[in-house]
């Protein structure tokens, strides 16, 4: 407990060619939008709640131009999808710094949520340089720095909590990734994703009963339709 460790086996270790942070590839979508982001907006929030300036933060958050932000006020969006999270990584640092008074200094608090956000607005570059990389290095680098100096962990994170969990320990291999495989974004389930739609779709539209059947109809029926009108405007 004192050094965070767990006295676990893992089967990876049995393999002697095999790095576990290799088994999976870096996903953009679910690691950073859905992972990081989600993690950083929750430390913002309990900041921001602590320091009696959330409401402030609305009211920025309500001025910013809509096509840099979801449509919805801040505190009314209770689902974030991956584009809105995208809006949330290109903004929030403004916002934050923005939101907190001038008379007090939270220097270590912005300059963490700058970091961070700088390194996941850095990973989704489609394509690096040894010096793009030594960035997300640095970026990564600081953010644990001052992270680690009270700034958000004291304020926001609970007692007996830390920084090192799975999500964000992930991080620390992009830049490698980089240089084995290539760009980060080529590797996201985003594409994937999208295809959930129609599915999603097809499940509203059927009564909810033995739905999988329906489901498959619906979808057959509206991709044949789909493919029918394809080939009448080619022809």
């Amino acid at each position: 407990d004192k050094h965070e460790m767990k006295p676990i086996s893992n089967a990876l270790w049995s393999l002697p060619t095999v790095s576990p942070q290799e088994v999976m590839s870096p996903d953009i979508l679910h690691n950073i939008h859905s992972g990081i982001m989600e993690h950083l907006m929750e430390w913002i929030d309990g900041f921001l709640k602590k320091h009696n300036r959330l409401s402030v933060f609305d009211d920025i958050w309500s001025n910013i131009p809509p096509y840099f932000r979801p449509d919805k006020p801040y505190r009314s969006v209770t689902q974030w999808s991956g584009k809105e999270m995208r809006y949330f990584g290109r903004v929030i640092l403004a916002c934050f710094t923005a939101a907190l008074p001038t008379h007090v200094s939270f220097s270590k608090a912005i300059k963490a949520v700058r970091y961070l956000s700088d390194f996941c607005l850095m990973a989704q570059y489609p394509s690096h340089t040894q010096e793009t990389v030594t960035y997300m290095k640095n970026y990564l680098t600081k953010f644990h720095e001052y992270s680690d100096r009270a700034a958000l962990v004291q304020d926001i994170v609970q007692c007996n909590s830390s920084f090192n969990f799975p999500k964000l320990h992930l991080l620390s291999h992009y830049a490698e990734q980089v240089f084995r495989f290539g760009s980060l974004p080529q590797y996201s389930t985003e594409i994937s994703e999208a295809m959930h739609k129609p599915l999603k779709d097809a499940y509203r539209r059927s009564n909810k009963v033995d739905a999988t059947e329906q489901i498959l109809d619906i979808y057959t029926r509206t991709h044949s339709m789909a493919m029918l009108e394809n080939n009448l405007v080619a022809w």
